[in-house]
């Protein structure tokens, strides 16, 4: 007949048996810092930042067949951004949201980089 302390200690040494033992490997993975994904050899620079964004900006684009020029100016003490053909807008995004009718849509991806610079 067992007693109650010598079935317990069978209970632990059997669950301590069946536990995955931790590897030096598994140890490693969880003590390294994550990589950020920025750090990725060739990752891609945005193609423009708003420090870029200068009044006299010009932006062309084609989009299913149709050629869209946008240029970046300023009316009434703030700058605006105006699609030739009609259009006001306050953002790239909302410029491209309008030419696609998409209701999400990354401005800066679509324009892209600017084909003229202001003069200077």
């Amino acid at each position: 007949m067992t007693t109650a302390n010598e079935s317990e200690t069978k209970v632990a040494e059997t669950a301590a048996e069946t536990k995955p033992k931790a590897t030096k490997k598994a140890a490693a993975r969880k003590a390294a810092p994550a990589k950020k994904a920025s750090a990725k050899a060739g990752a891609k620079k945005p193609a423009a930042t708003k420090t870029d964004v200068k009044p006299g900006l010009i932006y062309e684009r084609e989009y299913k067949g149709k050629a869209y020029t946008l240029k970046f100016t300023e009316r009434d003490d703030r700058v605006v951004f105006q699609l030739k053909g009609g259009g006001t807008f306050n953002s790239l995004t909302a410029a491209a949201k309008h030419v696609t009718e998409y209701p999400s849509i990354s401005g800066v991806a679509f324009w892209g980089d600017p084909v003229a610079a202001p003069e200077s």
